[in-house]
């Protein structure tokens, strides 16, 4: 079985113009914008108590830099899962680049002794890259 469900072929990340961003927040979507800069995957792997069947997902963490209200950075983790089919951590190539502005829709967020985790809505738009204003 061949496996190229997340390449940066295969899965361009969605984008959203800043012009649409304030309606979204607007009807209650909790977003975290900031700059991308780096991924890391985890095989999460358990028995099932029901089954007893071994069964696995692929975690994927991205770290994403903000800006607060103070001036200060903040580097948050935004988590989301990989599709189901997709079992190997060494093959992931997140389709983004360092630096790259992106808009990450949260279902939710914890935070644990000053770090912020937060993790993204199950979507294909679940994270988007804003697109760059030209002045």
């Amino acid at each position: 079985m061949k496996i190229e469900t997340i390449t940066d072929k295969n899965r361009k990340r969605p984008s959203i113009k800043p012009e649409q961003l304030v309606p979204l927040v607007l009807a209650g979507q909790p977003v975290v914008c900031g700059e991308y800069r780096g991924t890391a995957c985890q095989l999460i792997e358990w028995n099932d108590k029901t089954t007893g069947k071994p069964d696995s997902f692929l975690k994927i963490a991205h770290t994403v830099e903000l800006t607060k209200q103070d001036g200060t950075l903040q580097t948050i983790a935004v988590e989301e899962r990989a599709p189901k089919d997709f079992k190997d951590a060494n093959l992931f190539v997140a389709g983004l680049r360092k630096g790259q502005q992106i808009i990450c829709k949260i279902a939710s967020m914890l935070i644990q002794k000053g770090n912020v985790t937060a993790t993204c809505v199950d979507a294909e738009d679940g994270i988007l890259v804003l697109e760059s204003v030209k002045a």
